[in-house]
C-alpha cells in the first residue's frame, strides 16, 4: 500500500512538472480510482478463493452479552459461501447467548457451551471429510489448512529470499 502512495505522489509531481497542476490533478485522480478498483477486485477474488477452498464450518457466536451483530456476520458468511459455490458443503453455525434452549445460562456456561459445540462439530466435520474424500485428501488438505505439513518437501522460498541469502560453503 505504501508503494501505491509513493507512486501516486511521484505521478502527481511528474505530471504537474510537465503539463501543469490541472492535468496532474486529473491524471492522479484517475490513477487513484484505478488503484481502488483494482484493490477491491483483488480483495473480492481473495475472499472468493478463501471461501471456496475452506473445509471447516464457520462458527459465529456472541462475543459479549450485548453483541447484536451475530446474525449479520452469519449472513455475510453465508453470502460469501453461496458466491464461492460451496463445493465442500460448509455451513455457518450460529450460537446465541441465553437462547430458547438455554434461557437462564450464565456467561461462563455459554462460553463452555460454545467451546463444546465447536469441538464436537469439528470432530464430526473431520470425520465427514475423511469418509467422503479419503484419508490422503484429509491429511493433505485439512492439516494443510491448519499449517501442519506431513511431506518432506521444503518450505517454498521466495525469489528475494533466495537472492539475498548466502549459501553456506562447506569447510
Amino acid at each position: 500500500m505504501q508503494y501505491i502512495i509513493v507512486l501516486t505522489m511521484a505521478l502527481y509531481f511528474v505530471v504537474m512538472r510537465i503539463w501543469g497542476p490541472v492535468a496532474a490533478l486529473i491524471i492522479t485522480t484517475i490513477w487513484v480510482i484505478a488503484c481502488v478498483a483494482l484493490y477491491l477486485r483483488l480483495d473480492y477474488r481473495r475472499k472468493l478463493r478463501h471461501y471456496g477452498k475452506r473445509l471447516e464450518n464457520i462458527y459465529e457466536w456472541q462475543q459479549s452479552p450485548t453483541d447484536k451483530r451475530v446474525v449479520v456476520r452469519a449472513q455475510e458468511h453465508e453470502a460469501w459461501i453461496k458466491l464461492s459455490g460451496n463445493k465442500m458443503g460448509i455451513r455457518v453455525i450460529t450460537l446465541f447467548y441465553q437462547d430458547a434452549h438455554n434461557p437462564s445460562e450464565t456467561w461462563e456456561e455459554y462460553t463452555d457451551r460454545v467451546a463444546a459445540t465447536i469441538a464436537n462439530d469439528r470432530i464430526l466435520r473431520h470425520q465427514e471429510i475423511e469418509r467422503s474424500q479419503g484419508r490422503d485428501y484429509y491429511l493433505r488438505e485439512m492439516h494443510g489448512q491448519q499449517g501442519i505439513r506431513f511431506s518432506e518437501e521444503p518450505e517454498p522460498v521466495s525469489f528475494w529470499r533466495r537472492l539475498f541469502t548466502r549459501k553456506k560453503q562447506p569447510v
